[in-house]
């Protein structure tokens, strides 16, 4: 998580907790799968997803059991054998339109959350105004 250094990304304590190690940030450090899909990583993305459609029922169940998701979603991710849910499909009529919507699971979700806030961001911050 971003602490407002420009030099430090994370400050990890490890053993008795009195001596911290620092990870610094290279700006020219393009992070490897390993990086950025850790436990800590998807768990904040899910949290993130979660946040403004708690009130959907496939939201809560997943938040219900979120630290089981994460963790199966990391060793499928780790062990190369993850697979998209694919869509949701339904049709939804507003104002006597009718609309065809296709939405992801939540699980993809958080997936896509992970990558874009911890890899493609950061890649592309420094370009974009």
């Amino acid at each position: 998580m971003w602490n407002g250094n420009s030099n430090v990304f994370k400050t990890y304590t490890i053993g008795n907790g009195k001596k911290p190690i620092t990870k610094v940030k290279d700006k020219s450090h393009i992070m490897t799968f390993e990086e950025v899909f850790t436990l800590e990583h998807l768990y904040e993305s899910a949290n993130r997803c979660c946040k403004g459609v708690r009130w959907k029922a496939s939201t809560q169940i997943f938040e219900a059991f979120l630290v089981k998701n994460v963790v199966t979603l990391y060793h499928q991710l780790k062990d190369g054998t993850y697979r998209s849910k694919g869509f949701h499909e339904f049709d939804l009529t507003e104002r006597g339109k009718t609309r065809h919507i296709k939405s992801v699971h939540i699980s993809e979700r958080v997936v896509q959350k992970c990558l874009c806030d911890y890899c493609l961001t950061p890649l592309f911050r420094k370009t974009f105004i």
